[in-house]
C-alpha cells in the first residue's frame, strides 16, 4: 500500500523495505507448508512444482506490471493489483488455517 499510495521518498523507501522483508517468507515458507501438508514421498515433487510456478510468475510479472504502467501512465493500478493479489493470498492462507 505504501508503494501504491505513498508519496515522497520516505514512504517509498519504507514500502520497498517491507516488501523486501517478505522475500524471506517466499523462500522459507513454501517448503515448510509442503512438508506439513503432503507426504514425504510427494514433498520433493510439490516443492519443485511450486518453484517452477514461482519462476514463471517472476519472469512475467514485471512485464505485465510494466505494460499496465505504460497503459495507465501511472504505477497506481499495477501496484494496486499486486497489493490485492498479496491480500488475497494472505486470506487464502488464513482461511485454510481456520478450517
Amino acid at each position: 500500500m505504501l508503494l501504491t499510495f505513498g508519496s515522497g521518498t520516505a514512504a517509498l523507501l519504507c514500502g520497498c523495505i517491507l516488501f523486501g522483508l517478505g522475500v524471506g517468507n517466499l523462500i522459507s515458507l513454501p517448503p515448510l507448508i509442503v512438508q506439513k501438508e503432503f507426504t514425504a514421498a510427494d514433498t520433493a515433487k510439490v516443492v519443485a512444482l511450486i518453484t517452477a510456478i514461482n519462476q514463471a510468475v517472476f519472469a512475467f510479472a514485471p512485464a505485465v506490471l510494466g505494460w499496465l504502467r505504460d497503459v495507465e501512465a501511472d504505477y497506481t493500478l499495477p501496484f494496486g493489483i499486486a497489493a490485492c493479489l498479496q491480500i488475497a493470498a494472505s486470506l487464502l492462507v488464513i482461511g485454510h488455517r481456520s478450517r
